[in-house]
């Protein structure tokens, strides 16, 4: 009986570390699923800061504010950051 045990140790043995190497693969794409949420979560937030700065910058008063300091911002706020977010749309107001 001695080699029955040992096809029976040995399927054993394979069978576990299927079973761990499953469990591990099933963990990795947990959290790279949760990684890639997290992300998503952060660009909506920095979404989010992106217009309420613009609607900030655009509500300055035109005799507040150095003109050419407005448009550097204005230029250097509205080139797209990240290859989902949409670009910012212009300015109603016109410069002075």
């Amino acid at each position: 009986m001695g080699f029955f045990d040992n096809v029976k140790n040995s399927f054993t043995e394979t069978s576990q570390d299927l079973t761990k190497k499953a469990k591990d693969t099933t963990e990795i794409f947990r959290l790279n699923n949760l990684n890639k949420t997290k992300e998503k979560e952060i660009e909506k937030v920095i979404y989010q800061i992106g217009l309420a700065f613009y609607s900030l910058l655009t509500s300055l008063p035109q005799n507040g504010c150095n003109t050419d300091s407005r448009t550097r911002m204005r230029n250097h706020w509205q080139a797209p950051r990240h290859r989902s977010l949409p670009p910012v749309p212009p300015s109603p107001l016109p410069l002075k």
